[in-house]
């Protein structure tokens, strides 16, 4: 199995282009529209997909398997159809998309500030991959404030995922955004190895720094 690693992939990156996507929210009166930009090295969303209501999903962790029992992997049931942008071929992963309550989801490169937390035994929450975090709350949140509680409810863990056939990536660094149709907004990053959540967030997100770092200079 062929393992990208953190320093391959940022000088995969760096060498294609310059990585500065941007993740945007359109929020007054009763206007709720939000877009972003994809400009990274590598094609992680090249697909348009469609997830329906009633299909079924066991979080891939893919590293350390052997010390995470299988009983304490999360295992859902889709409450929410979406559509998104990833691959076909690559189903457990979700770059961003819509589900059919109105709730988006963004997920943007965040080098430099990002260190995903580990598996504790004594955690006691079901475990996911924190790549699955935009397929999970699309599937299952009605709106940002709901996504926030069922964040909450499950123990967020380093993890990786095939790239292409063979090919396999962990340590990407990511954070996401969180929209939904009412104009509410969170913003989740994985900082010192914990979950952050920030409520309440602004309209606009980028890639580094770290989200309070960027509202200095909004």
């Amino acid at each position: 199995m062929k393992i990208v690693t953190k320093l391959a992939l940022s000088l995969i990156t760096t060498s294609v282009v310059a990585v500065a996507c941007a993740d945007i929210f359109i929020n007054k009166n009763s206007y709720h529209v939000t877009a972003r930009s994809f400009e990274f090295g590598l094609n992680l969303a090249n697909e348009t997909i469609a997830r329906f209501i009633g299909q079924k999903q066991t979080s891939n962790i893919i590293m350390n398997l052997d010390k995470i029992p299988a009983k304490d992997i999360k295992t859902w049931t889709y409450k929410n159809g979406f559509v998104g942008r990833g691959d076909e071929w690559r189903p457990d992963f979700t770059a961003d998309g819509m589900n059919d309550k109105g709730v988006s989801v963004s997920l943007l490169y965040a080098p430099g500030i990002t260190t995903y937390p580990e598996y504790n035994k004594n955690d006691g929450r079901k475990v996911m991959s924190v790549y699955d975090i935009s397929t999970y709350v699309l599937t299952m949140a009605d709106s940002t404030k709901d996504a926030i509680e069922i964040i909450k409810e499950i123990q967020w863990v380093n993890a990786g995922f095939e790239l292409y056939t063979g090919v396999f990536v962990k340590n990407l660094p990511i954070h996401l955004s969180i929209r939904d149709k009412n104009g509410d907004s969170a913003v989740i990053e994985f900082i010192d190895g914990k979950t952050i959540i920030y409520e309440n967030a602004k309209n606009v997100m980028t890639n580094s720094p770290s989200y309070p770092e960027q509202l200095k200079y909004a």
